[in-house]
């Protein structure tokens, strides 16, 4: 099993993509077991082929995005075992249950990117980069927090996508 974490659809009415169309799109490339989570982008999908490598499936959703919806779409996919890793690994408490993040990068950052968010956090604010991915906790709120995907973006010279640690957990339940 997998998840495709699309970059930047449904949001602020900008990169519209109907979930069902989405789901019978996968499902028209050879996808299967296909599922929608929300309507920012996260896809729990299966594969037939288990020689298909994380690239390769990244690549055919981002073609196949651009192709049916017209939209230059990034994509970021995660087996099965990665997320569960990634979900159990979250390092910082919350004693309400919000204001947990995690950023998957396409790649690694570049090493500034520590002193960037530095920079710009707030004293309350938490952070952890572990490879290609962010761990955030911003009490006083994402919205309120310079640290958004566009400053993890230019400062970090990646591609990126944000989701709140409860969406990876619905995820993790969906596979």
């Amino acid at each position: 099993m997998y998840v495709a974490f699309l970059r930047g659809i449904n949001v602020s009415g900008k990169n519209k993509i109907v979930m069902s169309d989405l789901v019978k799109s996968f499902e028209n490339q050879g996808f299967l077991s296909v599922k929608h989570y929300l309507n920012t982008g996260n896809i729990v999908f299966n594969v037939e082929n288990a020689s298909s490598t994380i690239k390769s499936m990244e690549q055919s959703i981002t073609e196949m995005i651009r192709n049916e919806f017209d939209l230059n779409i990034h994509v970021i996919v995660l087996s099965k075992k990665d997320l569960v890793q990634i979900t159990e690994a979250y390092p910082f408490e919350s004693e309400d249950g919000k204001n947990m993040y995690v950023t998957l990068m396409q790649n690694p950052p570049i090493p500034e990117l520590s002193s960037s968010i530095e920079s710009v956090k707030k004293p309350v604010d938490s952070f952890l980069i572990t490879g290609n991915v962010l761990y955030l906790y911003v009490p006083s709120g994402y919205g309120k927090s310079k640290l958004s995907n566009n400053f993890i973006e230019k400062k970090g010279q990646v591609t990126a996508t944000t989701r709140n640690i409860n969406t990876f957990k619905k995820l993790q339940n969906m596979l």
